[in-house]
């Protein structure tokens, strides 16, 4: 396991290592990485960070200000993966992972980078009960992952459809009746297959 999670000023450059971009729910923005929700409990940022880093990889996790811009934040990360491409790092070797609204932001940098060969996996992060969102159209390798029961969030299908281009989806519908809180702790039941997903060569 990793000592330190880089910041993003602080990403080394390698062509071998993949690289892991997570980005946290809302209730995380703005806090001392492990907040409190009243309905679903400690938001264990700290514990995902964990789960989700190895040696293997370079994790980027960072806390966002509180009400932050998503679209801000996705010019930024967009920026930074550009910079990677640019500098021969292969986009197979990068994953984006984003919950909730930290995925609303891992969709938008998406439309930006347009690249096929990308990793993302967007947790509890498309709407179910309002309009689609306005992300821009994006290509990559996308896996969605959602609890049946959360009253927020559900599938992101709508991805593949019309003029969008994801060119490789995977949806897994959970059902430990936790609701958006599923995601708020590490769980290996989702765990699993997100590693699967980042895994280069798979």
């Amino acid at each position: 396991m990793a000592e330190t999670v880089p910041s993003m000023a602080e990403i080394p450059v390698s062509a071998e290592k993949p690289y892991v971009f997570f980005y946290h729910g809302a209730i995380a923005e703005g806090t001392r990485e492990n907040p409190v929700s009243e309905k679903y409990g400690e938001y264990d940022f700290r514990g995902l960070k964990r789960a989700l880093d190895s040696d293997d990889n370079y994790l980027i996790a960072e806390i966002r200000e509180k009400n932050v811009s998503v679209e801000k934040h996705a010019k930024k990360l967009a920026e930074v993966v550009s910079m990677l491409l640019r500098k021969g790092v292969p986009a197979e070797n990068i994953s984006l992972v984003g919950f909730s609204r930290g995925g609303g932001i891992v969709a938008t940098a998406a439309g930006q980078l347009d690249n096929q060969d990308i990793r993302y996996v967007l947790l509890a992060s498309c709407p179910k009960k309002t309009d689609t969102p306005h992300w821009p159209p994006f290509r990559g390798r996308l896996l969605s992952m959602y609890e049946k029961d959360d009253l927020l969030a559900g599938s992101c299908a709508f991805l593949t459809e019309g003029p969008r281009t994801v060119n490789e989806f995977k949806e897994i519908a959970l059902e430990s009746g936790l609701g958006h809180g599923e995601f708020y702790r590490p769980q290996e039941r989702w765990l699993e297959p997100v590693r699967a997903w980042i895994s280069p060569g798979n």
